[in-house]
């Protein structure tokens, strides 16, 4: 510095001190308002239009904010506000390095002398983390998000300035814990903005002083997801190719369960939606699991004439915070405390909103992700809690009857679980129901109850034929494999990965059952199951028609109970009987960038006709399809293509979303699905009684099933 800047810079300090001095001594403060006039007029030319042209003001206020950051201990919020006011208004993404760094050492320090300029001082570091709208440069739909090096730059800055407030000031980490939750920015239509929001949270959150924040933002950044997940419905996946929308449709599909994972990317790209008026008036196409992904399936293609992007925009920007969070997951995950600490605020915001928000269709898999891990450790925790939440007849039905559908769904899908665990919480499952079948028959016996509506009764054991539908969808993808189990696979198993802690008896099974052989297994399930099915609750008749149908004809295919009379009652109870609702959380990943973190090759099953399908895996001939009674006509995939590609070379294709999965769809007769259909539609109407509904994205509202006793 030379000395005239030296003689300059001591007058300006000298003039900084005496304008806040007087000002706060309630003198003359014609020397203060001058100053913020001053501030207030330079950082309009720094921050103005032509702020790149502005050199000589870009230094100048610089060299006030050196001069204002020597005297921080003057400053009271009192009486100095609006001079703060204007150096926090200084746009930090186009002042240029100099001021921009001053700008934060002189936030730092005032932070420092004087708490209580906290909360006002932290709204505006948050509020600059995310850059101007102006200034976002939009991503190139599906690709992957990067950030722009300048802009990475300032933002760096930002975060440790906000680092070094954690370590210096005591009450800071509550109040940025407050305002970083609060400002998630989940309604903006350029990813890029969330995407900065995201980085910075958790590059914050993985500094040393980030510590004492990083449990909270993390269920923060779940809750930010889930908003976000909600927004999005399955035909905005399934359209993102409407524009080049074939005129073809085959209305004969059967569509099922398993039907979603026998379509490839480019197949639901290619299907389009239903107009805006019908896709309001079926709510059904917004929900999560399979539900939602059915809904879009029997839509007839219309020609498109919009000009919207073939990516869909809240899918893609969903994507990239996904990959981030995985990202940030991973790093948890290298430290087995920090996996500890994950978990829990995992599992936390799991049971407070993920558990019953029914639209989620992929924040769930962060939990799968984490269970994917630590197999003794989040994936037993994960089992034990759900069926914790099933036994326990104070929780609330709408809880039971969702904990029933994940538990099924991630038995169905999880590969990575030991055979051992698997068989104790398939075996719990059905345990249940046989109890459930044989308490309600002690109680029909010990009192003489009035008939019971069949709209009652679907009320009233809703949670039953949950866990019975569950049950039979997890044993449509294990059946083969576990009476087929190598015994010394089993006993193998690390015996810490085979107790489910928490589960009460005498659904609970011990280390012993765990390592049964497939043929006691085959007598256990022989013992057990007809018990169920054969019970005056007819839970095959409720069970949505494609679980049932499957079941009964893999069943019958391993000999392992008599389903003659079992196929001919459902298939003549559903021309009737209104199915159970399904959720089935765990369904395909259907985000193409962030899907490389689950592995989903080696750690999901698709559907393979019955058979846990590995990469490598061929599906069953024709000869192994469903078997329906006589006068139904079974309906097969028209393309053998598709049936026989490899995971890998599925998952290539489609441009937005990419991971596809396949199966042999299965049907009933077209008249039965016809019917069904007209049965749901004057269920809807006779039985719509808001007084059983709940939030629209909770998954609570149990529909009446009509039902044959």
């Amino acid at each position: 510095m030379s000395s005239e800047e030296a003689k300059i810079t001591a007058a300006l300090t000298a003039y900084v001190r005496n304008a806040l001095l007087c000002k706060t001594l309630g003198q003359d403060a014609t020397t203060y308002r001058e100053l913020v006039k001053h501030v207030s007029q330079v950082r309009g030319i720094v921050c103005g239009q032509h702020s790149q042209q502005a050199a000589a003001e870009k230094h100048q206020l610089a060299l006030l904010l050196q001069a204002c950051t020597r005297h921080v201990s003057y400053i009271r919020s009192d009486h100095h506000g609006m001079l703060v006011a204007e150096l926090l208004a200084i746009s930090l993404w186009i002042c240029g390095e100099e001021v921009l760094k001053g700008t934060l050492d002189f936030v730092v320090k005032l932070l420092v002398a004087n708490g209580s300029m906290v909360s006002f001082c932290l709204r505006r570091l948050v509020f600059c983390l995310i850059p101007p709208n102006p200034l976002l440069e939009a991503p190139v739909p599906g690709e992957t998000w990067q950030p722009p090096a300048q802009q990475a730059a300032v933002q760096d800055h930002i975060i440790k300035a906000l680092a070094d407030i954690l370590l210096l000031v005591p009450t800071a980490p509550k109040t940025m814990l407050s305002e970083l939750s609060q400002r998630m920015p989940f309604k903006i239509v350029n990813r890029a903005a969330p995407c900065m929001y995201f980085r910075a949270v958790y590059q914050l959150s993985q500094m040393q002083a980030g510590d004492c924040l990083r449990d909270g933002l993390q269920a923060a950044m779940v809750d930010c997801l889930l908003n976000i997940d909600v927004e999005i419905k399955w035909q905005d996946i399934a359209d993102q190719q409407a524009d080049h929308v074939a005129d073809e449709h085959d209305s004969e599909d059967e569509q099922d369960v398993f039907a979603l994972e026998g379509r490839t990317g480019h197949d639901l790209q290619e299907q389009t939606i239903q107009t805006l008026d019908e896709a309001a008036a079926d709510p059904s196409i917004s929900r999560g699991g399979w539900e939602g992904a059915a809904a879009t399936q029997d839509v007839v293609p219309v020609a498109s004439t919009s000009d919207r992007s073939p990516i869909d925009e809240t899918a893609d920007t969903l994507d990239s915070l996904m990959e981030l969070t995985f990202d940030h997951l991973l790093w948890r995950c290298n430290d087995a405390a920090q996996l500890q600490r994950t978990w829990t605020v995992m599992l936390a915001a799991f049971d407070r909103t993920l558990l019953h928000t029914y639209r989620s269709k992929f924040t769930q898999f962060l939990v799968y992700y984490l269970c994917q891990q630590s197999l003794s450790g989040c994936a037993s925790a994960f089992v034990s809690f759900l069926l914790k939440r099933i036994h326990d007849p104070n929780r609330p039905a709408i809880t039971r009857t969702a904990c029933a559908a994940y538990l099924a769904s991630f038995l169905a899908r999880a590969k990575f679980l030991p055979k051992p665990l698997l068989i104790q919480s398939l075996l719990s499952m059905a345990h249940w129901c046989a109890e459930y079948c044989k308490a309600q028959d002690q109680r029909q016996l010990a009192a003489s109850c009035p008939a019971t509506s069949t709209f009652e009764l679907g009320i009233q054991h809703q949670v039953f034929y949950a866990m019975c539908q569950g049950l039979l969808y997890a044993f449509c993808y294990h059946l083969d494999s576990l009476l087929s189990t190598d015994a010394g696979d089993i006993d193998a198993a690390d015996p810490s990965q085979l107790h489910i802690s928490d589960a009460p008896p005498p659904t609970s099974l011990s280390g012993d059952n765990a390592c049964m052989q497939p043929a006691d297994i085959r007598h256990t399930l022989s013992d057990l199951l007809p018990r169920i099915l054969h019970h005056r609750l007819s839970a095959l008749t409720v069970c949505a028609p494609s679980v049932a149908h499957q079941f009964l004809q893999q069943a019958q295919r391993l000999s392992l109970l008599d389903c003659t009379s079992l196929q001919t009652n459902v298939a003549a109870a559903h021309m009737q009987v209104r199915p159970l609702e399904m959720f089935f959380p765990f369904d395909p990943y259907l985000l193409r960038r962030s899907a490389r973190f689950l592995k989903l090759p080696s750690s999901y099953n698709t559907w393979g006709g019955g058979h846990q399908h590995d990469t490598d895996a061929s599906h069953l001939s024709s000869d192994d399809e469903l078997e329906v009674p006589e006068g139904a006509e079974s309906q097969t995939d028209s393309s053998s293509e598709e049936e026989d590609a490899e995971y890998d070379s599925q998952t290539s294709q489609g441009q937005s979303m990419g991971i596809s999965f396949q199966s042999k769809p299965l049907g009933i007769t077209r008249q039965c699905r016809d019917r069904m259909t007209t049965l749901q539609q004057e269920s809807r109407g006779l039985h719509d009684d808001s007084s059983l509904g709940s939030s629209p994205k909770l998954m609570g509202s149990f529909e009446p099933i009509p039902m044959s006793c």
